[in-house]
């Protein structure tokens, strides 16, 4: 038979393992929540382009794009004529590429060359914010 120190002994102990389970539980379910892991809902941008379902198909430096991000690249680009984009286009499509979540890097220029534009002449047309009006300068 147990003494009366060894049942709290026990108790106790049995107490602090429920804690730390817990604990270990609860930490695994905010890294999951915050690690992109749980996919979004399916959905489209303004121009009809599919946006990603999933934060992890969205690689951090641009290096590749996933088939999902080269489709939404043909889908935005298809509305306008390679030959003839004028600045408010490229405006157009660089705000198109941004509602689909999509960033710049080698990977997004292959995907605009594939598709028979010139990445950059877009780029010309429509600088990024710290290259308008000169170089290290915004507007």
């Amino acid at each position: 038979m147990k003494t009366a120190e060894q049942y709290i002994l026990h108790t106790k102990k049995g107490r602090a393992m429920k804690k730390i389970l817990l604990a270990i539980v609860m930490a695994a379910g905010i890294c999951l929540l915050f690690s992109g892991a749980v996919p979004a809902q399916s959905r489209e941008d303004k121009q009809g382009a599919p946006v990603m379902k999933d934060a992890r198909e969205r690689p951090g430096d641009g290096a590749s794009l996933t088939e999902q991000q080269k489709a939404a690249v043909k889908s935005i680009l298809s509305k306008y004529t390679a030959s003839s984009v004028t600045a408010d286009d490229a405006k157009a499509i660089h705000r198109a590429f941004r509602d689909a979540g999509l960033k710049g890097g080698p990977g997004l220029n292959e995907a605009v060359t594939s598709a028979g534009f010139n990445s950059d002449k877009l780029r010309d047309l429509d600088p990024p914010p710290n290259m308008k009006g000169g170089p290290g300068k915004a507007e």
